[in-house]
């Protein structure tokens, strides 16, 4: 696969204010993907970048839901946006947290998850109607609040707004891809009623 030129190359953090290097060193510290995929452009505003990783830090790390749980929202997400940097980057993560390798083929390829308790269910239908239709029926959403809570269905939209957030980033900045772990999906087309 050829990749585009990223619009947002790293910047030599020498060249950087010190609020950039200030975030340089932050993103240093934790990310899965060194200072490649949305933290180009988050370093072009250190301020807001420093903001958005605020929000990825807590979200990622501090939510109280099974890590499962948040793998498979973020998959379902990546899959529904056809985010192939996002996909590659949780693929061995959501392995390795308990999501299988059939339900990430069945993201992949846009088909029902074979899906094997009720939190998991709910967690991808809520995701699933939020990533790819961007509308939320009462019916899933009343599934969502009786298997995982309120608290926790607040805390998966803030998820999915954050990744919905990272994916727009990803598609502006077009960076590198990471290395794949596993073969790349094939996402489907969407249907003209999900554009």
């Amino acid at each position: 696969m050829t990749q585009p030129k990223a619009r947002f190359p790293e910047q030599p953090e020498a060249e950087m204010p010190q609020e950039g290097r200030e975030l340089f060193a932050r993103i240093r510290s934790f990310s899965l993907n060194g200072i490649g995929g949305p933290f180009g452009l988050l370093l072009r505003t250190p301020e807001l970048g420093s903001i958005v990783l605020d929000l990825g830090e807590r979200l990622r790390f501090d939510t109280g839901i099974d890590e499962r749980l948040l793998e498979l929202a973020i998959m379902t997400h990546a899959a529904a946006w056809h985010d192939l940097y996002e996909w590659r980057i949780h693929h061995a993560r959501a392995l390795r947290n308990g999501v299988s390798c059939e339900v990430l083929e069945a993201l992949g390829r846009g088909t029902e998850p074979p899906l094997t308790s009720d939190d998991e269910r709910a967690v991808y239908a809520f995701a699933r109607a939020v990533s790819r239709g961007r509308s939320l029926d009462e019916a899933t959403f009343a599934e969502a609040v009786a298997v995982l809570g309120e608290d926790r269905v607040a805390t998966l939209a803030v998820l999915l707004g954050q990744y919905a957030m990272l994916s727009t980033i990803l598609c502006v900045a077009r960076p590198a891809l990471p290395e794949a772990s596993a073969p790349d999906p094939e996402f489907p087309v969407p249907d003209a009623e999900e554009m």
